[in-house]
């Protein structure tokens, strides 16, 4: 598989993630602030992709969300 080729399918991945999450927050949540909250699991001001990783709750690859972030 070449560059160009892996690159695209990256970044197809990532998108369906992105929305995915996306719909999950839109279903949760009415206000930005509470999903924040409730998804910052360790309280320290800041979403990381473990965060992301628990709220998103299926399997996800972590480099995958890194990415993403």
């Amino acid at each position: 598989m070449n560059g160009k080729s892996s690159n695209i399918k990256i970044t197809e991945k990532l998108q369906a993630i992105e929305g995915a999450i996306r719909k999950k927050f839109a279903n949760n949540y009415t206000s930005v602030r509470k999903a924040f909250l409730d998804t910052d699991t360790d309280y320290d001001g800041y979403l990381t992709a473990e965060d992301m990783a628990k709220f998103y709750g299926a399997p996800v690859d972590f480099k995958d969300m890194q990415l993403l972030l």
